[in-house]
């Protein structure tokens, strides 16, 4: 199952929307920056490389940068869907 690692006040908004426009099943892991210095949580920092998200996990591939994401989710998921022609 694909997995996001979302963090608040990121990026990660658009990978989210991506996968509920597409209908996908995916798990949300939802992290929160650190109130006093608005990093990125160890949690994140354990999940995907270097603390960044949008973060994805699709069974063995992990994926950071958004744009990257979301061309790998349009070829693997879209069916040709929100792409334009």
């Amino acid at each position: 199952m694909l997995t996001i690692h979302h963090l608040v006040l990121s990026r990660s908004d658009r990978i989210v929307w991506l996968a509920e426009e597409l209908g996908l099943q995916y798990e949300l892991v939802r992290h929160t920056r650190h109130p006093e210095t608005f990093r990125s949580p160890d949690s994140l920092w354990d999940a995907v490389p270097m603390g960044k998200a949008p973060g994805i996990v699709d069974g063995d591939l992990t994926l950071i940068e958004s744009g990257a994401i979301v061309e790998y989710i349009l070829d693997r998921y879209g069916n040709g869907r929100l792409r334009p022609a």
